[in-house]
């Protein structure tokens, strides 16, 4: 019979807040904000997942190859534009520092192989337009 008597108001579990309001849990010192009053921005993890992190390091690989091959046509700039891929679908999805290098290296690279890769072209197009020697 003892389950069916009432239990003393200081014993009841404190009733759920209602929309909107703030509340204290026991020994908690600053109020906790319902989810509605923290607004609708995405957060992002603290620590990115391991296949952000290996995206990220693909990245910066592809960005330290392409920075080596720039000045070889087409090849560096293939390359920059993979880094610059992998690069910019890492750093969305959070990563580090790591993503942000190889970005920066691939754009740099993606540049600097453009405009070798367009001087060839243009001097292979003079070459042909003016036929041998």
């Amino acid at each position: 019979m003892d389950e069916l008597e009432p239990r003393a108001p200081e014993q009841r579990p404190p009733s759920p807040p209602t929309p909107g309001e703030r509340y204290f849990e026991p020994g908690r010192q600053t109020p906790r904000i319902p989810a509605e009053e923290i607004g609708p921005y995405r957060t992002r993890p603290l620590h990115p997942s391991k296949g952000d992190q290996r995206m990220a390091t693909a990245s910066l690989v592809l960005g330290i190859v392409a920075a080596v091959t720039w000045w070889i046509p087409f090849v560096g700039v293939l390359v920059a534009l993979g880094g610059m891929l992998t690069g910019a679908r890492s750093r969305r999805e959070g990563a580090g520092r790591s993503a942000v290098a190889g970005l920066v290296l691939s754009v740099i690279a993606f540049v600097a192989g453009g405009i070798i890769t367009t001087l060839v072209l243009i001097g292979g197009l003079i070459g042909l337009a003016t036929g041998p020697g």
